[in-house]
């Protein structure tokens, strides 16, 4: 029987220590950046990248810098 600090994941029952819960902390404080693309078959581009952000401060030109960074 598990026993100390749990918390219920889903329907699992994890140590707070558990890997999963150290990775949530660090995304909660650092925030997290994700990307999209498209690719043809000849593996080029097929429209624009997306980005999302999620608890991190990004201006419009910042954002617009790293979609011309990655067409490039």
């Amino acid at each position: 029987m598990p026993a100390g600090r749990l918390a219920l994941d889903g329907n699992k029952l994890l140590s707070l220590s558990h890997s999963t819960f150290k990775e949530r902390m660090k995304i909660g404080q650092e925030g997290v950046a994700f990307v999209s693309v498209c690719l043809k078959e000849d593996n080029q581009l097929h429209g624009t990248p997306s980005l999302i952000f999620h608890g991190v401060s990004v201006d419009g030109d910042l954002k617009n810098e790293c979609i011309a960074e990655i067409q490039y």
